[in-house]
């Protein structure tokens, strides 16, 4: 046992000479491989606090952006809706600009006048136009619904803008545009929900389906809608045309609201969608994960799930857009 106990003193040192020479052999892969077993090893409540997520909530009736960390703690404030992105922080503004349009009474006055066929240019008059994009405010780059952009000089326009929330990078916008050719029967309302994807180096759109995936027929078998709940859909007609994402305590990430319209009579419209239409609504439908990332750390969802807010968004911002200032 006495020479067994020398044996392993002399290989255990040689060992340990052999491992020393070979870091000295190993040159840069060497040092390397020292260095990064020195690194300090970040525990999950150091990764909480280092963290940072862009949180949209209700605040008196209006969009208000939040970003805390990980444990619960608020960095910064946004007015209104800002999603993170690749290249910063994209954040919706809405303003106004002087348009020509049509005078629907001035062409009413030329066929009482017993004008053969109306002239709406003949009729222009100018108003303003609301406007909305979302801006990077750390590079400065913008981009604009064509339809707040537009001009028709044949018919009265007016577009309105709601920002709903944000699924990971995917802003949501619901924007519709209400027009009537002056002398028609009746106007006609076109709403889209816009969804904007700054994950990449530009704003790319999606469709609402790759965020959240659309029932099947089957759900809506047998469904009654209409202002008198009495106009029968098609459920192979449904459409899922709008989200609107809000916080599940129980589940303690984000969900959504699915919004689903169904073509109908004029008249049987129920103003919640496009004229033509009605609409029923799902409640606390999955995200895609791939899309919405994972759920955040646990005192953040602590704090989301005691809060009571009405929440719109919890995205991950990356690293290189948390300094980006606070707007007013």
């Amino acid at each position: 046992m006495k020479g067994g106990r020398g044996w392993f003193g002399v290989a255990l040192l040689m060992t340990v000479v052999g491992v020393g020479c070979a870091a000295d052999r190993g040159g840069d892969d060497g040092t390397s491989e020292v260095a990064s077993a020195r690194a300090p090893v970040e525990d999950e409540e150091s990764r909480a606090a280092n963290a940072r997520y862009a949180v949209t909530v209700v605040s008196d009736g209006e969009l208000e952006t939040r970003v805390y960390d990980g444990l619960g703690s608020q960095h910064s404030a946004f007015a209104g809706l800002v999603v993170p992105g690749a290249t910063g922080m994209w954040r919706w503004e809405e303003g106004s600009r002087q348009v020509a349009q049509p005078d629907c009474g001035c062409v009413s006055e030329q066929m009482m006048e017993g004008a053969e066929a109306a002239d709406p240019k003949a009729c222009m008059t100018d108003r303003a136009a609301i406007t909305g994009r979302f801006v990077n405010d750390t590079t400065g780059e913008s981009w604009a619904p064509e339809e707040t952009t537009m001009a028709p000089d044949d018919r009265w326009w007016e577009v309105s803008m709601t920002p709903v929330g944000a699924v990971g990078s995917v802003g949501l916008v619901t924007l519709c545009v209400d027009s009537y050719y002056c002398g028609a029967a009746h106007p006609g309302v076109e709403c889209e929900q816009i969804a904007m994807d700054f994950s990449g180096g530009q704003p790319v759109k999606v469709e609402i389906e790759a965020l959240s995936a659309a029932l099947g027929a089957e759900s809506f078998e047998g469904l009654k809608l209409g202002l008198e709940e009495d106009v029968e859909v098609a459920a192979e007609d449904a459409e899922l045309v709008a989200l609107s994402p809000s916080w599940d305590a129980e589940e303690g990430r984000l969900m959504a609201e699915q919004h689903y319209a169904f073509g109908a009579c004029y008249a049987c419209s129920d103003g919640e969608w496009s004229s033509y239409t009605v609409s029923t609504y799902v409640a606390e439908r999955p995200l895609k994960a791939e899309v919405a990332g994972e759920r955040p750390p646990q005192g953040l969802r602590d704090l989301l799930s005691a809060s009571g807010w009405e929440v719109r968004s919890v995205s991950p911002v990356p690293r290189m857009a948390v300094a980006t200032p606070a707007v007013d």
